[in-house]
């Protein structure tokens, strides 16, 4: 009894460290790229006097930095979801819920390395070389493909929300399952209180 209930102890503890490592990781990643496209690149562009060159190159350095970090947490997630891909095994629509979850997440890694090992290096050459035309066009597509990571990142959020609200509504309080390293209430006496089997012509017997 002892072994089992250090052993669900220790399971939970690795849920919890694998589920905050990958709320860890999207936060940096979402909240990155939300404050480089709605507060770094709107400063840049709007300062007086900067070309449209300079200011590239100021947002250019901040996407160099979070480009490193991006990469990061991607992998993260990703591991962390690998690891708990178990947990959702017992039930075939969170199951199918999780797999989708593990494809935006790659999807938007996929996008994000894109960006990180292609275009940015070719912004970079039309920055050196003064060709602005050029250089316009690719930060368009950069703002694109940037959108598009945010949109995965959302749907990613969603199914996240979704599963964890699943799993709660399915705690033992309400009848369901006990989610990873949970017990299930004990009864009298310390022992844990299990449902008579569900047979046909059982009797409940009567009380002396």
């Amino acid at each position: 009894m002892t072994t089992s209930a250090s052993a669900l102890r220790g399971r939970f503890a690795l849920v919890v460290v694998f589920e905050s490592l990958q709320s860890l990781g999207l936060i940096v990643w979402l909240g990155g790229l939300a404050i480089i496209g709605a507060v770094v690149a709107p400063a840049a562009f709007s300062v007086a006097g900067l070309t449209p060159l300079q200011a590239g190159s100021v947002v250019g350095e901040s996407l160099r930095s979070l480009g490193g970090l991006i990469e990061v947490s991607g992998v993260v997630m990703a591991a962390s979801q690998f690891v708990l891909r178990r947990r959702w095994m017992q039930t075939r629509s969170l199951y199918i819920a999780d797999g989708f979850r593990q494809l935006l997440t790659l999807a938007a890694l996929m996008v994000a390395e894109f960006c990180r090992y292609s275009l940015f290096p070719a912004l970079d050459f039309a920055r050196r070389k003064n060709d602005i035309p050029r250089f316009e066009q690719l930060h368009h597509i950069y703002s694109n493909m940037a959108m598009v990571q945010v949109v995965l990142l959302l749907g990613v959020l969603l199914i996240a929300g979704w599963l964890n609200a699943s799993r709660t509504s399915a705690s033992p309080q309400s009848g369901g399952p006990a989610s990873d390293g949970e017990v299930a209430p004990a009864g009298r006496g310390g022992v844990t209180a299990a449902a008579p089997p569900a047979t046909s012509g059982s009797r409940t017997p009567k009380k002396r």
